[in-house]
Parts: C-alpha cells; structure tokens; sequence
C-alpha cells in the first residue's frame, strides 16, 4: 500500500533525531520531546520515547501555539498558563514547566522541540535558566537544521553536533572516556579549572565526591576532581551517558577551601 501523504523531512531522519534529542536530554538534564508541523513526535526522551510517529491529537495546544506563531513558548508553571484552560487533561498533568522552540528551515516551522520538567527540580532548573535555555536551544536547533537537512549527513556528523551542543553551553562539561581520559571540555570548563585544553584533554581524570558537604541543591554536590598533579574543588554532577561520562558543572561555584584529605569513599571514574 502506498502512503497517501510523504513523511515529513523531520520523520525521514528520525532515528538521527532521536540521538539528538537523548544527547540534548543528557546535557540539559529534561525531558526532550520533537514533533514535526503535524504534530506527529518524532523523537523525545524519558515518558516522552513512546508513541513515536503517531499524532497527538489531544493536549497539544502548546505545541500547536509554537507552530502557529513560530515563536517559542515558555510555560513556567503548568495548568495555570492560559494555553492550559481548556485543556481537558489540565487537572491530571504530570509536566511541571515548559519550554518549547520552533525548528525553522527555509522560514518555514516544520517542527518543535521542547524541554519538559516533570520534577519539581527540573522545574527549577528551566525557571533559573529561562533565558539561558531558550538561547541555547535555538541556537543549537539553528546547527541541528544546517547539518542535518540541509546537508542530509549521517555517520560522526551526530557526534560532531554533540561537541558543538557542549561548547555552546555557558554551564561547563567535560567528557570522559570509559578510559577515564578526558575527551572534551568546553571553553566554561576551561575557565573554572583555570587550564587550556592542552593541559587536560587525553589526561587521565579521577572524580571523588565529598558526600559529606551539605551541598545538594539542584543535584550538585562538590566533587575533587584529579589529573596530573593537581586537585580542583569543583560543584557539579557526574552523569553515565552511552559509552562515556559527562561532569557537569553548576553555573556558581563555591570558592570556599576543603580538607581534600577528609574526602568519603564514594562512586568514582
């Protein structure tokens, strides 16, 4: 049988955006979810994975706001924006906050990729970093659209976009290999460890939490990090994703001393 209507340019590389949308979810630490014009998902994370390629045809005003307008949506507190009324799903929905951009080809929206909180500190974190993420993931969507449908490429191209996603963070990371050698640290990381990418990159890296600090706002807790001769002091939480790690790095941080010598045993890479 042949389809009556062509997938959308969205839906014919989606397994590529799903690989963005997991990679996107891993760095910003939210719920992704990808639609394209017609409102069918092509990508998303977490409650978000199922139901790929099919329409939503119910509780989507958001998400049909965005294509509508072309203009990104931020929805700080869930039921109580006034695209939320009449939603017939208002009183039983799991998302917290909101924040949705329009992925724009040739002037024309032929998607939408949203940040979802379904906790209260995924909440906080899009409510703290509105302007942040907003920037951010426009401008990614920006490199998203030119590699990929413009350019239809595949392969290392995704892992090229994962680099680039991080560099263009103002939060800083640092990637490391199974092997414990760091990969990658952008030019945040750079800053707060006060070293250049040729003192730390290919450099064998330990991380030991100080489980002891009464410091777990938003997930951060502090953390020795070690390589070559040195030990930082640094606020950040250390995520496994696919076969390598991401450190991430909390937007302030404590420039308070610490006894490296009272540090507890704990998970380390």
């Amino acid at each position: 049988m042949i389809p009556s209507k062509a997938p959308s340019i969205l839906m014919q590389i989606q397994p590529t955006i799903q690989k963005f949308a997991r990679m996107l979810s891993s760095v910003l630490q939210l719920e992704v979810e990808i639609v394209d014009n017609e409102l069918y998902r092509v990508a998303g994370t977490g409650a978000y994975s199922k139901q790929i390629g099919y329409k939503l045809n119910s509780n989507s005003r958001l998400l049909r706001y965005i294509i509508e307008t072309q203009t990104e949506k931020v929805v700080t507190h869930s039921r109580f924006d006034p695209l939320c009324k009449d939603c017939n799903n208002k009183e039983k929905c799991e998302e917290k906050a909101f924040l949705g951009t329009p992925v724009m080809y040739h002037d024309r929206c032929v998607g939408v990729i949203s940040l979802v909180a379904l906790t209260r500190e995924q909440q906080e974190r899009i409510n703290a970093n509105i302007q942040e993420f907003s920037d951010y993931v426009r401008h990614v969507s920006t490199i998203f659209v030119s590699r990929f449908l413009q350019e239809r490429a595949v392969g290392d191209n995704i892992h090229k976009i994962f680099l680039t996603m991080i560099e263009n963070m103002d939060q800083g990371v640092l990637v490391v290999g199974n092997d414990q050698r760091v990969k990658f640290a952008n030019q945040a990381a750079l800053k707060i460890m006060s070293v250049t990418q040729g003192q730390v990159i290919g450099k064998s890296i330990q991380f030991q939490p100080l489980t002891f600090e009464d410091n777990f706002k938003h997930g951060h807790m502090q953390h020795i990090i070690s390589f070559d001769d040195r030990k930082e002091l640094i606020i950040g939480q250390l995520h496994a994703v696919q076969d390598q790690w991401l450190f991430l790095m909390a937007f302030h941080q404590s420039h308070s001393s610490a006894d490296f010598s009272c540090g507890q045993e704990g998970p380390q890479i």
